[in-house]
């Protein structure tokens, strides 16, 4: 699917703040506005959300692949169908509604999660989990009934305290009432105190939740208008032409009553493109060469586990499944133990993409696939810890394509842990095998 012009915007974006201590919290952060993204943003945050959701232990590794596909073609087919291609605002056309009520919300809850995964990459967050991987227990409560959708891992970055995570609660609305910019708000808001407040203070294991977001997305199908809330203990910036405006500041009990357009705060600078190296950009937008993050070893893993699932490569996946589970790599057979690549080169840069199912989003014919060095880095990590899932582990965050501007129709779209969809099948790519005992090619 082509989009003319080739990337969509949200213009409304909007950062509430709500009152809440956080005794491990970061700095504020800041989300480029408007939030853009390109077709293959969408549908890879898309892919990377469905994939995460599907994390839970009723699944055999087949079966969520199987899962992924299925939910994948159905997802690209209904950007194509509904999504307005020609608008420069992220828009859908009243043919939505021939979807059924129930499959109608359904895929309002997929945008919204995938609207919300784009903002945590453009705030700099790049590796996530499935909430319920972590089993989050409250002091006095034992496990919440309550979660929020996923977790992310500052990985050192923002001011977090170390072995500090986030939680983000998703939401999305195609209603013609509920989608209205003032509910779109509230209902960010009420997601945070229902889904994220309470978890705030939880821990897994050495880890804790030191912050939380509840992302709301609405548009209503006809209409030119598309509203992103973002609540937030945390002070979100939302970078504008003019400067960047901080965020409302609303009580935990407030509902939100329209303000008046905040001024530009000329004391902080323009997002700018990030031009230089060895670190991550200050808006977190446009990701440079060599910046690199430091991750817990579990949201590592189940974060990559949930990549190779999507890419195709199994056995890895099952690799890192088994280590997540607490299993020495020993009771794996020799088979399970190796991993078929195909490897190529685009725009200098290299991927890979696994020999088990290279072809999924019909009927685009998409490939996903994973930043080479994200691959190799993760991989050894894997072998260098085989009994067991290491605290942390140092990765580089994958850096935007060259010549992949955001004003340009690319076939490309890579995020900051190395995930990456391509819009066409390399015709020279190398069939490699992977040891993953021995953390090196065959």
């Amino acid at each position: 699917m082509s989009w003319s012009p080739p990337t969509k915007q949200i213009n409304d974006l909007n950062p509430i703040r709500v009152r809440q201590n956080l005794t491990r919290g970061g700095d504020a952060l800041s989300c480029p506005s408007p939030l853009l993204f390109t077709w293959a943003d969408l549908v890879l945050s898309l892919a990377r959300t469905t994939g995460l959701l599907s994390a839970v232990p009723e699944l055999s590794h087949e079966e969520r692949q199987e899962l992924a596909r299925a939910n994948g073609a159905l997802l690209a087919s209904h950007m194509n169908l509904f999504v307005d291609p020609q608008d420069t605002e992220f828009l859908f056309k009243t043919k939505v509604n021939i979807l059924a009520d129930e499959q109608r919300t359904s895929l309002a809850a997929k945008v919204g999660a995938a609207v919300a995964d784009l903002v945590m990459q453009r705030m700099g967050f790049y590796w996530s989990a499935n909430a319920r991987e972590l089993k989050l227990k409250l002091k006095g409560n034992g496990t919440t009934k309550k979660m929020p959708d996923f977790v992310y891992d500052p990985a050192g970055k923002h001011g977090f305290q170390p072995q500090s995570i986030v939680v983000v609660e998703a939401k999305g609305s195609l209603s013609k009432q509920k989608a209205k910019r003032k509910p779109i708000l509230s209902l960010a808001q009420d997601a945070y105190n229902e889904q994220v407040r309470h978890i705030i203070g939880a821990k897994s294991g050495d880890l804790e939740v030191a912050s939380g977001y509840a992302i709301a997305f609405g548009t209503i199908p006809g209409k030119r208008l598309s509203t992103l809330a973002i609540a937030s203990p945390q002070a979100v910036l939302a970078g504008t032409s003019f400067g960047v405006v901080a965020a409302h500041s609303l009580s935990a009990a407030a509902s939100y009553a329209p303000q008046p357009a905040p001024q530009p705060a000329l004391m902080y600078p323009a997002p700018q493109r990030y031009k230089g190296s060895g670190g991550d950009p200050p808006d977190g937008g446009f990701r440079g060469e060599g910046g690199r993050g430091e991750p817990s070893g579990v949201i590592a893993y189940a974060n990559y586990e949930s990549v190779f699932l999507l890419c195709g490569a199994t056995n890895a996946a099952r690799a890192i499944r088994n280590s997540l589970t607490g299993q020495s790599m020993n009771v794996l057979d020799p088979e399970s133990l190796v991993q078929d690549f195909w490897v190529f080169e685009h725009r200098g840069k290299r991927f890979w993409a696994g020999r088990d199912h290279p072809f999924w989003w019909w009927p685009e014919y998409l490939l996903i696939a994973i930043y080479e060095q994200s691959a190799k880095e993760i991989l050894r990590t894997l072998s260098e810890n085989p009994d067991g899932v290491p605290r942390t582990t140092s990765l580089t965050v994958a850096p935007i394509t060259g010549g992949a501007e955001l004003d340009r129709d690319v076939d490309i779209a890579i995020q900051g842990d190395g995930l990456t969809l391509l819009r066409f099948f390399p015709h020279h790519a190398e069939h490699r095998r992977w040891d993953i005992q021995a953390g090196n090619w065959r």
